[in-house]
């Protein structure tokens, strides 16, 4: 019965009964596909506890039974890379490369990995390269695409990305936003305005979110009305250079330097 127990330690995770989820895994024995998953889904388990360490070092245990097998060490990297630890992700993914995976989603954590990191260049060409393995990849499209309009490069291109990848997913309100922030970029805050009152419906706790559309009503005169999305987004927000930023922005305004069509 161990693939059973297999399915209901997932559905008990997915109720959130990890205890019993962990009781149920640990009957599963070590060897064999059904050992194997059984250990991963430990690391699964610790990681949603928000026990990253122990996750890992799971993970490093069942790597040790099957060095080889690049899989692993792809999802060993995507567990440093949920924990921000992206010099360890870039790492695990290289190792996964190393054995042979070549995969869309491979290159896409890897370039985003790496664009963390700074490693620009090395980043676009592994995003780059995701996209030329799934076209439709609309993660990979959204990341390159709002990468690139924030920056203020490429911005046909990265509209057209962006656009993709809001037509794969338009319930995304991450990727209706980057479209309203590409406009916004090229200088046209009044398109802008749907795309971010939009993405502020679909994610209403977001700060970042919040504040882009503060952007575009003060670009277009609606002082008021950005101060009140700044004030939310300053109290959405826990991260100490995105508050100093809303700060600086509801005592002095949209600097120009950030204004439509500056970059």
């Amino acid at each position: 019965h161990h693939f059973a127990r297999l399915l209901l330690a997932q559905s008990l995770t997915d109720l959130g009964q990890h205890d019993t989820a962990l009781t149920h895994l640990r009957q599963v024995p070590d060897g064999g596909i059904y050992g194997q998953l059984a250990r991963l889904s430990e690391a699964s388990v610790a990681e949603e506890q928000g026990d990253i360490d122990n996750a890992i070092a799971r993970m490093n245990a069942v790597i040790a039974r099957d060095p080889s097998n690049a899989y692993l060490f792809h999802r060993m990297g995507d567990s440093y890379r949920r924990d921000s630890r992206f010099a360890d992700s870039r790492d695990s993914y290289m190792k996964a490369m190393a054995l042979g995976r070549d995969t869309g989603g491979l290159h896409r954590s890897l370039g985003v990995s790496l664009e963390r990191l700074g490693e620009s260049q090395a980043a676009e060409t592994h995003l780059l390269r995701a996209i030329e393995i799934d076209p439709g990849d609309a993660y990979a499209l959204n990341y390159l695409g709002y990468w690139w309009a924030d920056d203020g490069r490429n911005l046909d291109e990265a509209i057209a990305m962006i656009e993709h990848a809001v037509a794969t997913r338009p319930d995304s309100g991450f990727f209706v936003d980057s479209l309203g922030w590409v406009h916004y970029r090229l200088g046209d805050p009044q398109k802008a305005v749907g795309y971010l009152e939009r993405a502020t419906e679909l994610e209403p706790s977001d700060p970042e979110i919040t504040g882009h559309l503060g952007d575009a009503y003060w670009a277009l005169g609606r002082h008021d009305e950005a101060r009140f999305k700044w004030r939310l987004a300053l109290s959405l927000s826990d991260d100490a250079e995105e508050r100093a930023m809303l700060d600086d922005r509801l005592a002095n305004g949209v600097p120009a330097a950030d204004m439509p069509g500056a970059k």
